[in-house]
């Protein structure tokens, strides 16, 4: 509060000076209308004095003006614009200050409530201190006094305790001793003194009703200790289960220990499959990505126009499709035509011969392209032919020649092959499935 306080005093001062000036200047403005007054008088007296002589007005304007005079109330003029802009603005800042005081007035009011609640409740926690710390000794004395009391009366127990045990064991030893005597007096009094079995019968009785009087009362004694005991099992049966709680809570606790190790360990692999899957992923991203930016190679170039096969023949007829699909296989792959066509032809020849030819189960039933004529010998005996020059050639002019001088044009299996090629060349408009020939599966998989 000190710079608010030092603020509102420069306000102050600077406020009693703009009064004083706006006096002063209201006394300079009294001081000249009372002048002005006078000479209005004295103006008018003249006036009606001088009213004979000519009257020659004056121009006031052109006659010379002091300029001293002028400046000087202008000055003035100025002076109080100043002073009255400075007091509407020490007035602004007067008001906002006596707001800001009020404000922490208010709040200065509001913590000295605070401070003396505050003050009530230390006196009052003091208070209940205090009287708690009284009775906390009150009660330490007690429990002293209570203690030794009972340290006390533990004592005197005990030596009660054992003084009754004394005094029944001897009152059982006197109760033993009275019956003894009291049977020997009857025993005397009837005469059987003279007969010292009957006096030695009489000892060992004795003897064993002393024993049977002490184990009685040593039985006594016995049963009431195990009823105290019993008692005291009663009172502390409640400690008991609370032990038993208390061990059963224990091992709970070390099974969700364990428990919590195991899952904190199970946690610990888990994050570390995760970091380790994390780093693979991020490998098969880069590798994946640089496998997109690899520019993809060239298609390869379309295959060659397959050769122009004469149609006529068993050997055209056999040797003309599937050369051509061979070839274009061979040459898509890039593998020369000639090689490749005599080893796969060997292959051909050799599971014929072994007969190890692995043909693939068909669902549907294959539809006969061409009437069975593979059954008679002579056609079977054809193609062995076709064969085996096929296997001596190597080139595709060999082939070729092959072709034309394998078999005459006016045979009847060149006659029956014409027709069935002219009746597919009729049915060619119509889509239907490519046959598929029975030789062996190495044709089987080049069809496919």
């Amino acid at each position: 509060l000190e710079p608010v306080t030092q603020e509102y005093q420069a306000l102050r001062d600077k406020y009693e000076m703009a009064i004083q000036c706006q006096y002063e200047a209201e006394n300079y403005a009294s001081k000249l209308n009372q002048k002005n007054k006078v000479l209005a008088r004295q103006s008018q007296l003249l006036m009606s004095k001088v009213g004979q002589l000519n009257i020659v007005e004056v121009n006031f304007e052109d006659d010379p003006i002091n300029s001293d005079e002028t400046e000087y109330h202008k000055g003035l003029d100025r002076k109080i614009k100043e002073l009255l802009e400075e007091k509407s603005a020490l007035t602004a800042q007067v008001k906002s200050l006596y707001e800001d005081y009020q404000i922490e007035k208010e709040r200065s009011n509001q913590l000295k409530e605070r401070l003396e609640a505050c003050r009530a409740e230390l006196k009052a926690a003091k208070s209940t201190i205090a009287t708690q710390e009284s009775t906390l000794q009150q009660l330490a004395k007690t429990s002293e006094a209570a203690c030794k009391e009972y340290e006390d009366l533990q004592k005197q127990f005990e030596l009660e305790y054992t003084g009754r045990t004394q005094v029944e064991k001897m009152a059982n030893n006197l109760y033993a001793e009275r019956e003894a005597a009291r049977r020997q007096s009857a025993m005397l009094m009837k005469d059987i003194g003279n007969d010292n079995k009957l006096m030695e019968a009489l000892i060992e009785v004795e003897d064993v009703t002393t024993k049977m009087e002490a184990m009685k009362a040593e039985l006594e004694n016995k049963i009431k200790a195990l009823q105290d005991e019993l008692k005291a099992q009663k009172e502390s049966s409640g400690v008991d289960n609370l032990e038993r709680e208390i061990v059963q809570l224990t091992q709970e606790r070390d099974s969700l220990l364990q428990r919590l190790e195991e899952a904190e360990h199970s946690s610990e692999e888990l994050r570390s499959q995760y970091s380790l899957l994390t780093n693979q992923y991020a490998d098969l991203e880069k590798k994946y990505d640089n496998v997109t930016n690899i520019v993809p190679p060239r298609p390869p170039p379309p295959p060659p126009p397959p050769p122009i096969s004469k149609t006529g023949g068993f050997l055209a007829k056999i040797t003309g499709g599937k050369k051509r699909k061979i070839q274009q296989q061979l040459a898509l792959g890039g593998a020369e035509v000639s090689k490749d066509y005599s080893k796969a032809v060997d292959e051909m020849m050799k599971r014929i011969k072994q007969g190890n030819i692995g043909l693939r189960p068909v669902l549907k039933k294959r539809t006969k392209s061409c009437p069975e004529e593979e059954e008679d010998g002579k056609a079977m005996k054809e193609l062995q032919n076709i064969l085996n020059k096929m296997k001596k050639a190597r080139s595709e002019e060999d082939l070729a020649a092959m072709e034309e001088n394998t078999l005459d044009e006016n045979s009847e299996l060149a006659l029956a092959f014409k027709k069935i090629q002219r009746a597919r060349q009729d049915k060619n408009d119509k889509p239907r499935p490519a046959p598929r020939n029975k030789l062996s599966s190495i044709t089987d998989e080049q069809e496919q």
